[in-house]
């Protein structure tokens, strides 16, 4: 179990490549989700550089099987042609493995750390942005990027996608706050990010990306202008 981190040069992803004999299979973020249940379940092990719904992507149906764990039923919802055959392995082997690419962090960069100790923080304790009326979206640091953060958040909550929590005209809009992060101990910046949330409303440092225009009226906010943005 590999993960590659792209050249800081070039705009990318962070990669897991799990290798089975020999060959990769690479799906992005490894939050636990190979593990192996008696129940079994599907998990997206590649998505096409312009996103599933254009150009397709890698299933896999991994199950427990005993002491054995089965990698079956590959799939691409844009095509019939995947013809894998199931993959086999033995599920100490396979758990342990699986376990050490999850714990696995020292191939981060500091912005990375930061972002991840921040993420954990929010979604542990959601009162941190619910004081300012706002709902986690994702923190994350981008490859090409090294000296910054992205905080994404909602106000005042995350519209939901089937409507039966909200409806469909109650206003929302998406921030993105960037942090500049140092050389300094990146487990003392983000507890530091953290700590400044407990007493300070982080909207007036943040951008706002989506929601719309009218939305923003709604709730007396500004909306930029895209083309000033642009020129900047």
């Amino acid at each position: 179990m590999h993960v590659v981190v792209p050249d800081p040069a070039l705009p990318g992803r962070v990669e897991t490549r799990p290798l089975v004999n020999g060959r990769p299979y690479e799906p992005e973020h490894l939050p636990g989700g190979l593990e192996a249940t008696e129940e079994g379940w599907e998990v997206r092990l590649a998505e096409a550089y312009c996103t599933e719904g254009c150009c397709g992507a890698l299933y896999v149906t991994i199950v427990r099987d005993g002491d054995t764990v089965v990698w079956r039923g590959w799939r691409d919802p844009d095509s019939p042609a995947v013809e894998l055959e199931p993959f086999r392995f033995a599920a100490g082997s396979y758990d342990e493995v699986v376990a050490r690419a999850v714990d696995d962090d020292g191939w981060e960069w500091p912005a990375r750390t930061v972002a991840r100790e921040v993420r954990r923080s929010l979604r542990e304790d959601p009162g941190l942005l619910a004081a300012w009326e706002c709902e986690a979206g994702g923190t994350y640091a981008e490859a090409d990027r090294r000296d910054e953060i992205q905080v994404v958040f909602w106000h005042p909550r995350e519209p939901s996608a089937d409507g039966e929590d909200q409806p469909d005209d109650e206003p929302w809009v998406l921030f993105q706050w960037t942090v500049l992060i140092d050389d300094t101990d990146a487990g003392d910046q983000a507890a530091r990010l953290v700590d400044w949330l407990r007493g300070n409303d982080p909207r007036p440092h943040a951008r706002t990306v989506g929601g719309g225009p009218e939305f923003a009226e709604r709730l007396g906010l500004p909306w930029p202008d895209w083309d000033d943005d642009y020129e900047e």
